[in-house]
């Protein structure tokens, strides 16, 4: 076989005469014998195959449930199985109602997990539920009323245990809302609340009185959809009699429906004033959010939404916070004369969102309330539309903090140049030096975007951790920088620091793709004008 006269004319077009026809009919007589033969070999070793596939299969439906008897989660003990059921929660949001997470997934194991699960009511007392957007008002309907039904379900299941509950329902168009009507029947049992309504439902939360929910100790309402008359009369005419629920301790609450005159301001621990609903874009007012810093001695987290006040810096209370150790402040114009009148002696971690030219055009405030926080150790920036002048000097006069993370928002004007702020010169005052280095307790740094070269990620590493000890800072425990592009690999000259303990991350710019230029050799066919056809060409 491995030498036919015909192996030159195999795989060709070749056409074989009468006399070679014959020939290659002669050839092919063994090899088709042999083949017959391996064919009847193979199906009989295929029968013996599969009898004893079929043996092994009987007795591994044998075996296989027997040492399922043996299985050790067996013998774990009901309490021991119950708190790995509490364990499976998520921890950084509400429960999902989705049958691939808990507590619904441990009802799909076995009817043993189904059962215990079902009759533990720590699992069922929280609930995160997002009403997506109907397409038509019969489908709100039908839909709603299931979805409710569901949630009266799964919150039923948990007896009489307070709720941590989040619902987004933003699309009411009426405020005959089944779901949201629930909810508010279950108030008195809430402990934790986030609630992102309509304004037709939003009456339904004004409507409670403190002493409805005895139990809230953290409340967030969003208004997403509020239209702008809605917006005055809801947030100064009647703002929710909830927010002077006793226990409630976490409040975050747009900036028009901040009402000064809660009296237990001095008992929030953590309070949050976003900004508003997409007609009022703006944030808190500075001499309002003073106000409210001055009410909350007891507070130890704040975020705040900020916008500038007609009023004299001097004019402006000098406020102190003793315990506040997390300040996060959104805003522009107004935000450095906000920090000129604050005294946080405990501040620990400082995130500040500048949407605004505030800090290049007076950065002075900002320097002098950076020179009176001795005890921070967190530093966060995002920004845009500045200059590296204004970054340089910023990175000069921060307190000897322990951890620097930079956002650089790309400004619609000037994207590029916003990119480009963060780059080797600024990263050159980082690097460690035996001659005052800055930020000498560094052990944190984020940067992204920038556009840094790999040499230079390299060398500020190198001295922040080979040698560290050499020129007396801190040996950098994570690192993490976008790049412009993907360039020199400079990993591999980093593994021993990396086998040291530090942790590398290096990213690059995502760049959307070109444009592709698909030809379409059918395109706008239907619009040519038509043509006669061939029979008609005739006629003519």
């Amino acid at each position: 076989m491995s030498c036919s006269p015909f192996a030159h004319k195999l795989t060709t077009n070749y056409v074989p005469t009468i006399d070679e026809i014959a020939q290659i009919s002669r050839l092919l007589v063994e090899p088709l014998d042999q083949l017959r033969r391996l064919d009847a070999e193979i199906s009989r070793l295929q029968q013996s195959i599969d009898e004893l596939t079929a043996k092994r299969q009987r007795l591994d439906e044998f075996i296989t449930p027997h040492q399922a008897l043996l299985s050790p989660i067996r013998r774990i003990p009901q309490e021991v199985l119950q708190e790995i059921f509490l364990r499976c929660l998520p921890t950084n949001h509400n429960s999902v109602m989705s049958c691939r997470e808990a507590p619904l997934l441990l009802g799909r194991v076995c009817s043993l997990w189904r059962s215990l699960s079902m009759t533990m009511p720590a699992l069922w007392s929280s609930i995160y539920i997002s009403v997506p957007q109907p397409t038509t008002a019969a489908w709100e309907g039908v839909n709603i009323a299931v979805l409710t039904q569901a949630v009266t379900e799964w919150l039923s299941r948990s007896g009489t245990l307070p709720l941590s509950i989040t619902l987004y329902h933003t699309t009411a168009r009426t405020e005959e809302q089944p779901l949201v009507q629930y909810m508010v029947s279950l108030c008195s049992r809430w402990k934790h609340v986030d609630l992102s309504l309509s304004t037709f439902t939003y009456p339904l939360i004004t409507s409670l009185t403190k002493e409805d929910v005895p139990l809230l100790e953290s409340c967030s309402f969003r208004t997403p959809t509020l239209g702008l008359s809605a917006t005055y009369d809801i947030s100064f005419k009647n703002p929710p009699e909830v927010l002077q629920a006793h226990c409630l301790r976490r409040l975050l609450i747009p900036s028009f429906m901040v009402p000064l005159n809660i009296p237990n301001w001095s008992a929030l621990a953590e309070v949050l004033v976003v900004q508003g609903s997409f007609v009022t874009l703006h944030g808190l007012r500075i001499d309002a959010a003073l106000s409210v810093l001055r009410h909350c001695q007891s507070l130890v987290v704040c975020t705040l939404a900020l916008t500038e006040a007609n009023i004299s810096v001097n004019e402006l209370p000098v406020v102190t916070v003793p315990n506040l150790k997390t300040l996060a402040l959104h805003g522009g114009h107004g935000m450095g004369s906000f920090l000129e009148r604050l005294r946080l002696p405990a501040l620990c971690n400082l995130e500040l969102k500048v949407n605004s030219v505030s800090i290049e055009t007076n950065p002075v405030p900002l320097y002098s309330f950076l020179s009176r926080v001795v005890a921070l150790e967190s530093f966060t920036l995002t920004f845009a539309y500045q200059t590296r002048e204004t970054l340089t000097a910023l990175i000069a006069r921060l307190p000897d903090i322990a951890q620097l993370f930079i956002n650089i928002r790309g400004g619609w004007s000037s994207p590029e140049r916003d990119k480009a702020l963060f780059d080797d010169e600024v990263l050159a005052l980082l690097e460690a030096r035996k001659d005052n280095p800055v930020l000498p307790r560094l052990k944190a740094i984020e940067c992204r975007p920038s556009s840094v070269s790999p040499d230079a990620l390299f060398s500020f590493i190198e001295s922040r951790t080979t040698y560290s000890s050499r020129f007396g800072v801190n040996r950098l425990d994570r690192v993490s920088f976008e790049l412009p592009e993907k360039g020199k690999d400079i990993f591999p000259a980093l593994s021993e620091v990396v086998a040291e303990g530090t942790e590398v991350i290096i990213t690059y710019e995502e760049k959307p793709p070109a444009p592709r230029w698909i030809f379409n050799p059918r395109g706008n066919l239907d619009r040519s004008v038509p043509r006669l056809s061939r029979a008609s060409q005739l006629r003519v």
